[in-house]
């Protein structure tokens, strides 16, 4: 295996176990159903950012994908959730 093959098999290892859990556990903002923009180092929500269009697009896609590769347990209710707020959002503006 070569350096470089080794380095994406520990990031896709890192992605799968440690990133999109911890994302899928914190990133939604239970409250609102959207996404929240950021996270400080203690795994808490930055609250005071704006929630860009963008954010919600590429959260409830990765969910997706994640939930069709089964790497996520529940991701399409999350997904699903996100989508739902995307949608309500977009159709008031």
């Amino acid at each position: 295996m070569t350096g470089l093959q080794s380095s994406l098999e520990r990031f896709r290892g890192w992605f799968i176990s440690d990133c999109l859990p911890f994302w899928a556990a914190r990133g939604m903002d239970l409250e609102t159903g959207g996404f929240y923009e950021a996270l400080h180092f203690d795994g808490s929500p930055a609250t005071r950012r704006p929630q860009r269009v963008r954010t919600l697009f590429r959260q409830v896609h990765t969910l997706t994908q994640a939930g069709l590769r089964g790497w996520i347990e529940h991701a399409d209710v999350i997904a699903s959730r996100g989508f739902d707020y995307l949608l309500q959002h977009l159709s008031n503006e």
